[in-house]
């Protein structure tokens, strides 16, 4: 009969790699829950900027506007320097809204990401902690599961 080599796994060993890994969960649990907050936090930032960048878009786009109808009344430089001036910083303002809403898109997959992944570490704490309740209560006697007739 061949011999087995494989040793067989000792009681502590398995009770410190349990511990381990219920820590490894708390922290992954914890940083994410910090990490959610924190993505969070650049979303609401992210989402002010924007709402100030439309406003003044809005407000160059009625400057230009006015600026264009001057210009067709009175052909001068100063008219014309005028609206070059509003149109090169309309056009600053539109490359940083682009680039802002690059940056909205890949917080917002990234914040969804993280919470789906926080949801699953905390659904799984919430199961092992259950577990170890259960597995703490005392065993039930013979004589209370017997049912009397």
């Amino acid at each position: 009969m061949p011999k087995n080599n494989k040793s067989i796994v000792k009681a502590a060993s398995m009770e410190r790699t349990l511990d381990g890994a219920l820590k490894a969960l708390l922290t992954v649990s914890e940083k994410g829950n910090q990490a959610a907050k924190q993505r969070s936090r650049e979303s609401k930032k992210l989402i002010a900027m924007n709402k100030r960048l439309s406003t003044k878009r809005s407000q160059l786009n009625k400057k230009k506007k006015a600026a264009t109808v001057k210009l067709m009344k009175q052909h001068s430089s100063d008219n014309k320097d005028n609206l070059s001036a509003i149109t090169k910083e309309l056009k600053g303002v539109m490359r940083e809204i682009e680039k802002l809403k690059k940056t909205k898109a890949n917080n917002a997959a990234e914040l969804s990401a993280l919470k789906s992944c926080v949801k699953r570490a905390n659904a799984y704490l919430k199961c092992i902690e259950r577990a170890d309740k259960a597995l703490q209560r005392p065993a039930r006697s013979a004589k209370s599961r017997v049912k009397v007739a």
